[in-house]
């Protein structure tokens, strides 16, 4: 009797996804409370025991940032999915922070470049909203991360763009 073989794979996975750590190497992670809804991936600032997205200038200045990291059991309700997309954190959900290491996140514009500063959103434009990074400052509504920058340039993969942000806060 014959048997079939697979030769082919028809799912094209997507490099990394918003949040998700980019390599084990030694890192910080903190746990704070969210006071807000937190996609993963964002650029978040802490108040004592909580955070939030960050929403001023001096949030994203002021060093008591961090980037939400990825959380399956939050995700498209506790499933593993084979996509970007996820809930993220909803409000009174403990969030684990990265202050320090590499994480992948979704650039705004889509043009990230390797060793190039990274630009935390701290106003709405649009559809883009606060805790977005980019490469630029999009006429004021983002301001240069303190001791981030560009890890990796922009990829895009089954359909998203991504690229990894290196962080050290203090």
């Amino acid at each position: 009797m014959p048997t079939s073989i697979q030769t082919s794979v028809a799912f094209n996975a997507a490099i990394g996804f918003p949040g998700m750590l980019y390599d084990l190497s030694p890192h910080d992670v903190v746990t704070r409370i969210a006071t807000a809804v937190i996609p993963f991936g964002t650029l978040v600032v802490f108040s004592g025991e909580n955070c939030a997205p960050v929403g001023l200038t001096g949030d994203v200045t002021a060093g008591q940032i961090a980037i939400a990291l990825r959380d399956e059991s939050k995700a498209s309700g506790g499933s593993i999915p084979l996509t970007t997309s996820g809930a993220g954190y909803q409000i009174g959900d403990p969030v684990r922070c990265l202050r320090k290491n590499k994480v992948w996140v979704t650039p705004e514009e889509g043009t990230a470049t390797a060793g190039a500063a990274v630009f935390g959103r701290f106003t709405v434009n649009g559809a883009l909203t606060p805790g977005g990074f980019r490469s630029d400052t999009d006429a004021g509504k983002a301001v240069a991360i303190p001791r981030a920058q560009y890890f990796t340039g922009a990829s895009t993969t089954a359909g998203a763009t991504v690229a990894v942000v290196e962080i050290n806060t203090p």
